[in-house]
């Protein structure tokens, strides 16, 4: 969910995620994921796992509903919740943006000389008004 935490600043990006843009009465979705390139559909109810009456997994602010329903499509994509957990954030920045990403793995970051190359990178990110996701293992 680190990748909508930072695209959440992009809002068109999320936006034309959604074909369906407003809740209907069908309860039927229809959110849109990367796959090599090229945009691909996924069909995805409204029914959300709960527990204590909240959702299951995830929750957005004040009850947004898209956060819950991209996680949803995200799930269903990678074959249920459980194996979205194990993907590593830039795999899903991909699918979602639709852009390239670059990653640096904390083993390489040991090395002062990677650290310098990492800080140069990030500082040409920001300046160019990339989106930048950290992650950890769970």
């Amino acid at each position: 969910m680190a990748v909508l935490a930072a695209l959440a600043s992009k809002p068109a990006v999320l936006h034309d995620r959604f074909y369906t843009k407003e809740v209907n009465q069908a309860g039927i979705y229809l959110v849109s994921f990367y796959i090599n390139n090229i945009l691909h559909p996924v069909i995805i109810d409204g029914y959300v796992p709960m527990k204590y009456g909240k959702p299951y997994f995830t929750s957005g602010r004040e009850n947004e509903l898209w956060v819950i329903l991209m996680e949803k499509a995200w799930a269903k994509l990678c074959g249920s919740y459980a194996k979205q957990a194990i993907g590593y954030v830039n795999y899903a920045f991909t699918h979602v943006s639709g852009v390239p990403n670059f990653e640096f793995p904390h083993s390489e970051l040991q090395d002062f000389k990677h650290s310098e190359h990492l800080w140069k990178r990030l500082n040409a990110a920001l300046s160019s008004h990339f989106s930048i996701v950290a992650s950890t293992k769970i």
